[in-house]
């Protein structure tokens, strides 16, 4: 995930901090979800929208994060 809100007119400026984000799953839950760079595991959400997805609650991004999903 990339964080474009520090881009501006060709400069880049320090992204603000996105937070509350989630991430949608649909196909099977994989046994582990981690965000890479923060180092954090990633935990299901209580969020559900009717439909056989899956929500994952994603910490704050700065930059950009990585996630890894282990199947």
């Amino acid at each position: 995930m990339i964080n474009y809100a520090g881009q501006r007119n060709g400069r880049y400026d320090t992204p603000p901090l996105l937070s509350d984000l989630h991430l949608g799953i649909s196909g099977g839950a994989p046994r582990e979800v981690r965000a890479l760079r923060s180092g954090q595991a990633v935990r299901l959400s209580e969020k559900s929208d009717g439909t056989d997805r899956l929500w994952y609650d994603l910490p704050p991004v700065g930059a950009f994060e990585a996630l890894l999903l282990v199947a």
